[in-house]
């Protein structure tokens, strides 16, 4: 399979009237919003999209363990092996019907660190981030390149079947 593009959108706007008698401005009605940000990338694009990893988890007595440098997606018989590579993007979803918060965390042994402690997401919660510069320019500390020893994303909670599903894209 071939990367064609990866987009990665992120957008937020809030709209609120003001209550009667609080309206200093004359403008009862304010909207916020956070500046609209999209990127889109492939296996040309800096930085280069050109892996995915797509996976839909339950986890197995409160745990389940992604391994970048072999993961089976699906029905596919052979596993996509990151080495070598860096995460670009990523998206996590915590299932709504989870009972419970599910973690995520790649500070252990062999650990893929995406953001320097775990992560606790509540059911039905969703997290995505990319990182803008993988060479360290404007990203201080861009992701770790996977390799033997730094390739584990560790799920975890006390639903010990909780589900969720990773996009993962690399390059």
């Amino acid at each position: 399979m071939t990367i064609v593009q990866a987009v990665h959108t992120i957008d937020l706007s809030v709209r609120e009237i003001v209550p009667v008698g609080q309206d200093l401005t004359g403008n009862p009605a304010s909207t916020f919003s956070v500046p609209h940000k999209t990127r889109t990338l492939g296996p040309s694009s800096t930085p280069a999209v050109t892996k995915k990893v797509a996976v839909a988890f339950t986890l197995a007595a409160g745990t389940f363990t992604l391994n970048l440098t072999s993961v089976t997606e699906g029905d596919l018989t052979t596993a996509v092996d990151l080495t070598g590579l860096r995460v670009v993007q990523f998206k996590l979803v915590a299932a709504a019907a989870n009972t419970a918060d599910l973690v995520c965390d790649g500070t252990g042994a062999n650990g893929y660190d995406l953001w320097g402690a775990a992560l606790t997401l509540n059911p039905g919660r969703v997290c995505g981030m990319y990182s803008p510069d993988q060479t360290g320019t404007t990203d201080p500390t861009p992701w770790p390149v996977v390799a033997a020893g730094v390739r584990d994303i560790v799920f975890t909670s006390t639903h010990a079947t909780a589900q969720g599903e990773i996009l993962i894209t690399a390059g």
